[in-house]
């Protein structure tokens, strides 16, 4: 299960939000977000996804979760703007967001709120 949360909650945002890094270059960094906020913004949205059977998070539901977080999508790419030519800054943030998937999982789980989608997984 941890090869495949890994593959969900790492390979693909890594390869959407480095090429986003790629093209900024890591331009003027006045608005970016702070790391705990795009971590804990990114770990909602996965959960979400998770709940899901296909993996996906709506409009709605994606809207719900950033405004909680009081960011935008755009406040996502900034900030890999800035810090996608970093790997090992970007390695960290990932292992974060993988780290803390697996711990809401394991105290949904122990509490027994786990959905049923992705029980099986």
């Amino acid at each position: 299960m941890t090869r495949h949360l890994s593959a969900l909650a790492a390979i693909l945002p890594v390869a959407v939000l480095l090429s986003a890094g790629a093209c900024g270059g890591g331009g003027g960094s006045g608005d970016v977000i702070d790391r705990e906020t795009f971590v804990s913004t990114y770990v909602d949205l996965r959960l979400a996804a998770l709940r899901d059977a296909d993996l996906e998070v709506t409009d709605e539901q994606r809207s719900e979760i950033l405004g909680s977080h009081g960011v935008d999508e755009e406040s996502l790419i900034r900030f890999a703007d800035a810090h996608g030519d970093d790997i090992d800054f970007m390695s960290d943030v990932w292992t974060d967001v993988d780290q803390r998937i697996q711990a809401k999982q394991a105290e949904q789980a122990d509490t027994g709120s786990v959905s049923g989608s992705r029980s099986g997984a």
